[in-house]
């Protein structure tokens, strides 16, 4: 009944004047994330509303913390998968950034936690990939140290199979398959990637990655 009343409140919330939703619409041309597992059509409205709310957030990250971040995002996404840079990284940029814009909220506690690094030195905000590097739950813990609404954890299920539960509300709770959050984050923050380089029109000397992979980039979301 719990699951029930979220998706039919969530679907009575969603109009078509909603700005999100005309945002998402636009956008879906745009998502170049080959699922290898369709989403189950039974969780499709709770996907859909939580989807919004990254879509929501990582644009709101993009937009405050200054273009760095923004920058620091797509050099993460668009590094070579074996490429050492992917193993190690600072953020000292992105941390002044959101302290700047955002000063109620301590980057360095928040990161400090994550599962997925360990701090290089106790003194600056630099850290080294715990694990095998994971665009996505990067992305995933962004907005989780930043948002005050979901509390996020993880279920081990065994054989390195996870569930992630999210909970919105007081006393509700989604359960989905660890592997259909990954590629919904992935969506989220390629959609982002991709409103804010071309509505922003940010100039392309600013960018510290190859031009040529955003451009076909834009010409391939845009057929």
């Amino acid at each position: 009944m719990r699951y029930l009343f979220l998706i039919l409140l969530l679907m009575s919330c969603r109009t078509a004047d909603d700005p999100v939703s005309m945002i998402l619409s636009s956008a879906k041309r745009v998502s170049l994330i080959q699922h290898p597992q369709p989403i189950d059509p039974a969780r499709a409205d709770s996907i859909t509303a939580i989807h919004r709310l990254l879509f929501q957030t990582l644009e709101q990250i993009a937009v405050i913390s200054t273009t760095d971040s923004l920058l620091w995002l797509i050099e993460l996404k668009s590094t070579p998968v074996n490429s050492a840079a992917r193993k190690q990284f600072t953020i000292d940029d992105i941390a002044y950034s959101f302290k700047q814009n955002r000063s109620h909220l301590l980057l360095e506690p928040g990161f400090s936690k994550l599962r997925k690094f360990e701090r290089i030195d106790e003194s600056s905000c630099s850290f080294r990939f715990a694990e095998k590097f994971d665009f996505a739950l990067v992305a995933a813990n962004l907005f989780f140290v930043f948002s005050s609404d979901y509390s996020f954890d993880d279920i081990p299920l065994g054989n390195g199979e996870y569930q992630v539960l999210l909970k919105p509300e007081k006393d509700q709770y989604i359960l989905i398959p660890y592997t259909d959050f990954h590629h919904l984050i992935e969506d989220a923050v390629e959609r982002v990637i991709w409103l804010y380089t071309t509505k922003k029109r940010i100039e392309e000397n600013q960018f510290r990655f190859k031009l040529g992979d955003l451009n076909r980039y834009k010409e391939e979301s845009l057929e």
